[in-house]
């Protein structure tokens, strides 16, 4: 049986449930009806999985036999016994070119920071505890499956992994499931109602002809009819269920009968398989139970990818006919007919095909000749919707803008793609750099970098403001995924076009992107010769969100240089813009946490604590993960050098298993700091200690790294008995620190948000359990330097 709707491209949401350090427990779709007629094969597949022979298990059969479906819940069956978590990628998007490992990886959210291989960093990412991987539709790149399935199941001993494909992978230790079209009533048997609806075939359509109609009932009389459309359609699940859908217009006999009818003559004598010309033909007879305009806004709603709303439908519509007054009635009589599915998981109910139907949508697009002009009207509602996000984002970024992005991501993608296709790389190029941000902070850059490499390639007649704005975002993606000359040339043909085009704010960015490029380089001297011009001319230009970042960018450069007073004054004035001018969430917190790395070499360590903690704040909502793991790690520095070893190994822990999942660059610099700061905590007494801090942090998840950064908190795992404040609780070893820092009961209650009598009851236990007289007594145990 097919589900309604399940998403061509999986993300990975913020606040999904997550298990292991970094990302979510699963990215399986959730289930949307129950699976009806498979209880039997779900039996079996789950064993299959669970103690087959090999790792590898393929599902098989022809098209519409409910393969996904099968695969789906059968996952999610096993997901208890996966630690490493279960993970769904469809591939129906991807082509015999397309870079598989990147491809998987980009679906599963992991993010592009550096000149990683794909295939080293998914099979990082499955690696850590036993997991399940799930690769959805491979017959038609069965050989650049075959490849990756090797270096995973090789990279990954305890990993496995559930194919699904119209053939079988022809792979060494490939456990082979056919799934068959659902078991139909013997032919020559009449069996009664009550036996009927325990056949699959039979049990499917009542099911789904009672969502469509509550009073349905199988009964002697319509029970020939039931069985005779079941019969023809091959038994084949969604066949089934897009019949069954009529039930509300029509009896059994009816929908034999009209079935029979819409049999195309495109399809008899066709090579296909039986099974797949049924399939055909029910999608068939439900499109030409459509009237013309129904049939008209069907095909159009092909070129729709992933899910989407009335408006972008209706704006697609005005575009072609100048007219959209009837899309909102004609979308419901869609939904009705299961031609198209509708979801209300969020506020903005979202539209969608199941992808054979959209293939068959876009098929009838095609022969209609409607295809250009339907496309093109696709893409030029896209490239204004990124407009619009691009606007929006000039006020403010938030986590719902990007998270709205999220929900738009398929379509901006086709629209590119189409707009490549169609000879416009300039439509595709508006696109892409009108939501810049979003590829930077979600990770996305090389899947980017393919639609902005063919672009500029073949960008003849591209208006030079939008080639500009592209170099400097292809710039810093190589920058970002290590391709550092290829950065450096980018950059610097985007400012030459700049002083051509006399813009001055971007000369500014252009500067900037050199100087970032030649920090990650080392080249400290040329980094600052640049960054010195783009900041003047950024507070030229009254732009104080980039005047803050360059004066960010240009501590770095400072610190590195060893000039810690130079980096902390420039990035006061950088913090004071910021808060002035209300920057955003990304600026403001990449912003307190450079500060808090100077102050903490200036041994302020309460401030570089509560500095860092304001900044995960800000960095939260927007899910930055290359700035948040920053923060674990600045933290993790904190923790070790005031008396919290195990805490401190902790966040290492967890910040390591981070960077493994998102391969993110770290400079060398730094790299060293943090290496030199774990062996000192491993030469400490305690080695078991240690190792259970170590194995803790690297098993946090993403938000239990961030609740145990910002609370202090070592979940899990007690601090070492040398240290004095062992003996308290790790809310209460919260507490002394702020009474370190100065706060009253009032300031701690409003910090931990709790009650003033209770910060009061936990200051009182402190000083009982630490024999102090006073709080300025508990401030000089916390401060002190660990023992030697």
């Amino acid at each position: 049986m097919y589900t309604p709707y399940y998403p061509v491209t999986t993300r990975i949401p913020a606040s999904h449930p997550t298990t292991t350090s970094g990302r979510p427990s699963t990215s399986l779709p959730g289930r949307r009806v129950r699976l009806v007629g498979r209880e039997r094969d779900l039996e079996a597949a789950v064993q299959l999985i669970q103690e087959g022979p090999t790792r590898l298990v393929t599902l098989t059969g022809a098209g519409g036999t409910g393969k996904t479906s099968l695969a789906l819940e059968a996952a999610h069956a096993v997901r208890d016994g996966f630690p490493g978590g279960t993970w769904y990628v469809p591939l129906e998007a991807a082509t015999p070119d397309t870079d598989l490992a990147a491809f998987c990886a980009a679906n599963l959210g992991l993010v592009e920071e550096a000149a990683s291989n794909p295939t080293t960093r998914l099979r990082s990412f499955v690696n850590t505890a036993p997991a399940l991987l799930v690769l959805d539709n491979c017959e038609h790149i069965a050989t650049s499956v075959a490849t990756l399935i090797d270096d995973v199941l090789t990279g990954c001993p305890e990993a496995r992994i559930l194919t699904t494909s119209r053939s079988p992978l022809k792979l060494r230790d490939e456990a082979v499931f056919l799934v068959n079209p659902l078991e139909l009533p013997p032919a020559a048997a009449q069996p009664s109602p009550g036996d009927l609806a325990a056949i699959p075939a039979i049990a499917l359509f009542i099911e789904r002809a009672r969502a469509a109609r509550q009073t349905f009932r199988l009964t002697r009389e319509n029970a020939p009819a039931v069985i005779d459309v079941c019969r023809r359609v091959g038994g084949i699940p969604l066949a089934i269920e897009l019949a069954a859908a009529r039930s509300a217009a029509f009896t059994p006999a009816e929908l034999a009968h009209r079935l029979d009818s819409a049999q195309t003559l495109s399809e008899r004598g066709s090579t296909r398989p039986a099974r797949h010309q049924s399939l055909r033909a029910a999608i068939d007879w439900s499109y030409n139970l459509l009237n013309d305009r129904e049939k008209q806004l069907f095909r159009r709603f092909g070129a729709l990818a992933g899910r989407w709303t009335l408006e972008s439908a209706e704006d697609i519509s005005l575009r072609i006919d100048g007219d959209s007054s009837d899309v909102a009635a004609v979308l419901p009589r869609l939904v009705e007919a299961s031609l198209i599915v509708f979801d209300d998981d969020d506020d903005t109910g979202r539209y969608g095909t199941l992808v054979p139907v959209r293939e068959y949508a876009r098929d009838r697009l095609q022969a209609a000749g409607e295809l250009e002009i339907t496309f093109r009207a696709h893409a030029g509602h896209y490239q204004d919707v990124a407009r619009d996000l691009a606007r929006e984002n000039a006020r403010a970024l938030t986590g719902s803008l990007l998270g709205r992005i999220d929900q738009e991501l398929e379509n901006l993608f086709a629209a590119m793609r189409w707009s490549i296709e169609d000879t416009d790389p300039e439509t595709a190029l508006r696109i892409v750099t009108a939501t810049w941000f979003y590829w930077r902070i979600r990770g996305h850059m090389r899947t980017v970098l393919v639609y902005l490499d063919a672009a500029l390639r073949d960008g003849a007649g591209v208006s030079p403001a939008v080639r500009t704005r592209a170099l400097l975002l292809a710039s810093d993606h190589h920058r970002l995924t290590g391709q550092l000359e290829r950065a450096v040339e980018e950059a610097a043909e985007a400012y030459r076009a700049a002083v051509t085009l006399d813009s001055a704010e971007t000369q500014s960015v252009a500067l900037g992107a050199l100087g970032d490029t030649y920090t990650l380089m080392g080249n400290l001297a040329a980094a600052r010769e640049h960054y010195d011009p783009a900041i003047a001319i950024a507070e030229k230009a009254g732009r104080p969100r980039m005047v803050a970042w360059g004066l960010g960018s240009l501590a770095i450069v400072a610190r590195r240089e060893g000039d810690n007073e130079e980096a902390t004054e420039l990035l006061e004035r950088a913090r004071s813009l910021v808060d002035e001018h209300d920057g955003s969430s990304w600026t403001k917190g990449r912003t307190l946490a450079e500060l808090a790395r100077s102050v903490r070499r200036r041994s302020e360590l309460h401030r570089a604590r509560d500095l860092l903690r304001d900044a995960i704040g800000e960095l939260q909502p927007i899910y930055a993960r290359v700035e948040l793991v920053e923060c674990f790690e600045e933290l993790a520095h904190v923790a070790a050098a005031t008396r919290q070893p195990q805490h401190a190994t902790l966040l290492l822990g967890a910040s390591r298993a981070i960077r493994e999942s998102i391969g993110s660059i770290i400079a060398s610099d730094e790299q060293a700091a943090l290496d030199a700061s774990l062996e000192d905590l491993r030469q400490r007494p305690g080695i078991e200690r240690f190792t259970a801090a170590w194995n803790r942090g690297r098993n946090l998840s993403f938000e239990e790294t961030i609740s145990a950064a910002r609370s202090g908190e070592t979940p899990g795992v007690e601090e070492e008995s040398t240290s004095p404040l062992a003996i308290l609780t790790p809310r209460e070893r919260e507490v002394a620190h702020l009474v370190a820092a100065g706060l009253t009961n009032a300031a701690i209650a409003q910090r931990l948000v709790i009650s003033t009598g209770t910060a009061r009851i936990h200051v009182e236990r402190i000083r009982r359990k630490l024999g102090c007289r006073s709080r300025v007594e508990i401030a000089n145990i916390v401060s002190a330097p660990p023992a030697s």
